[in-house]
């Protein structure tokens, strides 16, 4: 059990739901087929704790037993619930009020941005309070090759989907092998430190810093970006600006329920 499972445990006591959920748990993470004994075993339950409630989930149809073995896993039930809302809706749902704040926080535009059809669509923006502002128009596509944001999607996506957008994508084909390995060096870079941020490779003097919002295990990510951009009157630190985005893409995350 997660640490936060247990916090979640000590205040609120709803022992029949602990127990479920416990199960669904540790099947999620079993690489094969649990027996009854091995299930109380990883649990730390006795098997007559965990019996009556293993019968239910079935009886549900959330774990199933397979008739040779008798062990149980996951049935799909609990994909096709998680699937009933789409992702991006969630994500634009929870993300509104936290990008307005991190808007109004820093003086600066902030926009989240995805992966879709090999190219980066702009889902959302919220715009700094200032009377000079930037604003882009929501989902017009563009390149993930010379841009912040689909540098850091690129880079946190498994490398047969990574190998998948490369060899279709005309920008980076484009490049010459030298450049080819300097931008795969530059991914590698980016998991490293945790985030992306260059000058912008569109517009002179705006500095693009962009952190994950999400989780590239469970399939769903985004980019939140501040282009940062720069008024006489109010100096920015980019340290001050990643340290915010990073606090609001974590209150995103966990607001549509994913680890971070």
């Amino acid at each position: 059990m997660s640490d936060k499972t247990q916090n979640a445990g000590t205040k609120f006591q709803v022992p029949a739901l602990e127990k479920g959920l416990d199960i669904l748990e540790a099947l999620a993470f079993a690489t094969e087929p649990q027996s009854l004994t091995n299930l109380a075993h990883i649990l730390g339950r006795s098997k007559n704790e965990i019996f009556r409630m293993i019968g239910y989930l079935e009886a549900r149809g959330y774990i199933i037993k397979e008739e040779r073995s008798g062990n149980y896993y996951l049935s799909l039930k609990l994909y096709e619930l998680s699937h009933t809302h789409s992702p991006v809706e969630q994500l634009l749902k929870v993300a509104n009020r936290p990008m307005q704040q991190l808007a109004h926080r820093l003086n600066q535009t902030c926009t989240l941005n995805v992966l879709h059809n090999n190219q980066v669509i702009m889902l959302a923006q919220a715009l700094g309070p200032t009377r000079v502002r930037l604003s882009f128009d929501l989902g017009m596509p563009f390149t993930p090759i010379h841009s912040v944001s689909g540098r850091l999607l690129l880079a946190h996506l498994a490398d047969d989907e990574l190998v998948a957008i490369l060899d279709i994508s005309p920008d980076y084909q484009a490049l010459n092998q030298a450049d080819q390995d300097a931008f795969k060096t530059k991914l590698e870079e980016i998991i490293e430190k945790g985030f992306s941020a260059a000058m912008s490779e569109w517009y002179e003097g705006i500095e693009d810093i962009s952190v994950l919002v999400g989780n590239p295990t469970a399939g769903i990510m985004a980019a939140l970006t501040v282009p940062i951009f720069k008024p006489t009157q109010y100096p920015w630190d980019s340290n001050e600006i990643l340290v915010a985005l990073q606090q609001c893409a974590k209150t995103i995350t966990e607001a549509v329920g994913l680890s971070i």
